[in-house]
């Protein structure tokens, strides 16, 4: 009968401190993220020019290049960056969508304490789809909205998040 008491003992000591761990990495892990973005200088895009070099002849020499900076001065790693860009074009006239261009791009981990410093790039017609292209990006009737969605995971990938940005118009809407 002793045994069996002080192997529940046991067990019971081993679940609250496997409890007690997790919830503090849980907890640090929040308090990190939050010290991240709580700084505006942590997450910005670079001062370097966004490059957007649309080519309807030759959809092969378009390009999309966006300079960012993301600073990790939390506790953990920041794993799998992932950044993705869709371009939609839409006829005003016929309220007529169609998919310009669409790429998700993964970047390196970022260990607590550094930073990455790193363009999103789709260069020679990368990501692009060619067949959507209209003939000229002149007339007025065109709009172009892009959608910009990243995810990562962190705190020893306890905490996962994703952030998207949806039908924002690229010439009409400020991008700062």
């Amino acid at each position: 009968m002793r045994a069996a008491r002080v192997f529940r003992w046991t067990v019971r000591i081993f679940i609250l401190f496997l409890t007690g761990t997790m919830t503090a990495v849980s907890v640090l892990g929040g308090l990190s993220a939050v010290q991240i973005l709580s700084n505006p200088a942590n997450i910005q895009i670079a001062d370097d020019p966004v490059v957007f070099q649309f080519n309807s002849t030759q959809p092969e020499k378009t390009n999309v290049s966006v300079p960012f900076y993301l600073n990790n001065d939390g506790y953990y790693s920041l794993n799998g960056l992932n950044i993705g860009i869709n371009i939609t074009l839409v006829y005003n006239s016929t309220s007529e969508e169609a998919f310009i261009f669409r790429k998700n791009q993964t970047f390196p981990d970022i260990p607590a304490g550094s930073f990455l410093d790193s363009n999103f790039e789709a260069l020679n017609g990368d990501g692009f789809i060619p067949g959507n292209f209209p003939e000229s990006f002149d007339d007025p009737n065109i709009e172009l909205w892009f959608n910009i969605s990243v995810s990562a995971r962190y705190s020893l990938d306890l905490l996962s998040f994703s952030v998207n940005i949806n039908n924002l118009n690229l010439w009409s809407d400020t991008l700062y």
